[in-house]
């Protein structure tokens, strides 16, 4: 408890805040009492699987501190900001109300909206209602599957590409990306990884002719978005913008001006690890030839089913895989990647909500958020078996 007269601060444990489930059990400040004060410059926190959202209102005798932890909101929007400008930034340290349009309710992150030294370190939120879960794959779902350990999600990390997570089986932030024999420690591939050390590398190495050689990238006769999809979407997309049907993957999208990841050698083997690489520096804009943060899709987010009605189900094994089956047996395949990249896409991007408006084609950047990849870092590292394998 804090020090100091004062009003008694009341708390409900589990409430609603626009129909999402809050549970103040879960916070994770000083005192775990929900109350984290602006003008002491504590940090809002919750226990994994909550997200803090400041409440406008007091706790103890401070007058701005108050907040719940509370689940994902399954819709946002920021087109529904009504603040100042309609730019969702609504410092505390302006007297500025966070507020919606419509039916949607404000939720403030605590995160910095304004540049310069002496911006407030607050003010950012969005616009969220709680619509009901739809039928496909969503923000919600992403996470929660990101988050079960026991998930495929969880478990496609093996060294070897295809393989399966399993006692005595290097995870692929162990080995160094051209000698899996050669151990890497963790916090180094993160590190890497987070900063894009690896961008400038030739996504497409591996390839018949110039396109594979190593440290030699295409080159792009104009700025080359990134694109994601599952295998035959990508190759459509890149058939009808520009790419020719002779062509094979790679080369196709390279003709249409696109980037994709098309990793096929073996001194720089493909695994999720290397995946992800390729996905925040696409992020970034930083891949090569890309000249900007835009991101395209060749089959839209809110279509995926994890379940399989649109017939691409969630750990069936389908799509591609080597004919070499890796030690263990196949873990995963081509489609169970891009169920993946776009659930990380959804936990790293802080704009991860405008995945789920998208259209084949529509540009997205994302808007890398360090709490989203340290979230997304913790969680691959807190397998139960990870004694064990050694994967930390």
């Amino acid at each position: 408890m804090r020090s100091g007269a004062g009003s008694v601060v009341t708390w409900t444990l589990v409430s609603m805040v626009s129909g999402q489930v809050c549970d103040d059990r879960q916070c994770t400040s000083v005192g775990n009492d929900c109350c984290a004060p602006l003008q002491l410059g504590e940090e809002a926190t919750c226990t994994e699987g909550y997200v803090p959202i400041r409440l406008d209102s007091p706790c103890y005798d401070f007058g701005r501190g108050a907040y719940k932890c509370c689940e994902i909101p399954t819709s946002c929007d920021d087109r529904r900001c009504s603040s100042i400008g309609d730019d969702c930034c609504a410092p505390f340290a302006f007297n500025e109300q966070a507020t919606c349009h419509d039916d949607f309710t404000p939720f403030r992150t605590g995160e910095k909206c304004m540049d310069g030294a002496d911006a407030p370190d607050e003010g950012r939120y969005h616009c969220c209602s709680a619509d009901p879960p739809t039928a496909g794959l969503s923000s919600r779902q992403c996470k929660a599957m990101l988050r079960d350990s026991r998930s495929l999600f969880r478990r496609m990390w093996a060294a070897q590409a295809w393989g399966k997570m399993a006692d005595g089986r290097a995870a692929c932030w162990n080995v160094k990306r051209d000698n899996r024999w050669e151990h890497l420690e963790t916090e180094q591939f993160f590190a890497d990884t987070w900063s894009g050390r690896h961008c400038g590398t030739n996504w497409y190495e591996g390839n018949d002719g110039e396109l594979g050689l190593p440290g030699r990238p295409p080159h792009f006769d104009h700025d080359a978005p990134a694109l994601f999809g599952f295998d035959e979407s990508i190759d459509d997309f890149c058939l009808r913008h520009g790419g020719h049907e002779w062509e094979v993957h790679g080369q196709r999208c390279v003709t249409a001006g696109i980037n994709i990841l098309s990793l096929y050698g073996d001194r720089v083997p493909y695994n999720i690890c290397r995946n992800l690489e390729w996905q925040v520096c696409a992020a970034k804009g930083w891949l090569p030839g890309q000249n900007s943060m835009t991101i395209l899709f060749a089959r839209a987010p809110s279509s995926l089913d994890p379940a399989g009605s649109t017939g691409k189900p969630l750990g069936e094994m389908k799509g591609w895989v080597p004919p070499q089956v890796p030690e263990g047996g196949y873990g995963y395949a081509t489609d169970d990647i891009f169920y993946l990249e776009v659930c990380m896409m959804d936990m790293i991007c802080s704009n991860g909500f405008d995945l789920w408006t998208l259209k084949v084609g529509d540009r997205f950047v994302c808007l890398l958020s360090p709490a989203g990849m340290r979230e997304l870092q913790t969680l691959l590292l807190n397998m139960p078996y990870n004694k064990t394998l050694g994967y930390g």
